[in-house]
């Protein structure tokens, strides 16, 4: 099977739990990487979010929980676009900092 077919796999394994998006990243031969963002992880421990992804996987696609080291990642809309900005602001302080102290040029 290749990794397209198990892309699309993984992508409709979690429709039950209604995802704003599933994002399946292979890392090398060895790793995928799933992102789930879906508002039925409100009020849910990230452990939590952790084992229910996992079973499912294991549920229902056993040879592909086997076979590879599955890392989650699983957030609510509000704590994924909350990262996307904390992450954008410190993009931007960086950029400023470094101008700021860069020397001008002779």
């Amino acid at each position: 099977m290749d990794k397209r077919q198990l892309t699309d796999m993984i992508t409709e394994v979690f429709n039950s739990l209604t995802p704003i998006r599933v994002s399946p990243f292979f890392r090398d031969e060895e790793t995928i990487e799933i992102s789930v963002i879906s508002n039925q992880f409100k009020g849910m421990t990230f452990s939590a979010r952790f084992k229910q992804l996992d079973k499912i996987v294991s549920e229902q696609l056993p040879d592909l929980h086997g076979n590879y080291l599955i890392i989650f990642e699983a957030f609510t809309k509000e704590e994924a676009e909350a990262i996307s900005k904390d992450q954008q602001d410190k993009k931007n302080q960086k950029g400023s900092t470094y101008k700021e102290s860069a020397k001008e040029l002779e």
